[in-house]
């Protein structure tokens, strides 16, 4: 599924990894599921990890968000408002979010 939205355009690109043969990598990435999907930014030669991830495939309704991840990844903005972006700059330590989807 993701090659084809990769044959799209020639903006996309897409690399396969292993988990076991890969272990640097996913762990570079923090992907612990397989299969684990990376929605990143390239600047040159530079992979620019904005957090976006998928444990599974995105298909059905999740595949609306996969696509919208792509165009926000590529856009290089989240569109958020100004006030939730004041609002995140004021964040002194990490925080982790977790959004689980299940089809129904």
């Amino acid at each position: 599924m993701i090659e084809e939205v990769v044959a799209i355009s020639d903006k996309l690109s897409m690399n396969v990894y292993n988990l076991d043969v890969d272990g640097d990598v996913a762990q570079k990435f923090n992907i612990n599921k397989a299969p684990g999907i990376i929605t990143a930014a390239k600047n040159g030669d530079q992979i620019i990890d904005l957090g976006i991830r998928y444990a599974g495939v995105p298909s059905g309704h999740e595949f609306t968000s996969f696509i919208q991840g792509i165009l926000l990844v590529g856009a290089r903005d989240s569109g958020l408002n100004e006030q939730t972006r004041t609002l995140l700059r004021r964040l002194d330590k990490p925080i982790f979010i977790q959004v689980f989807v299940t089809p129904t």
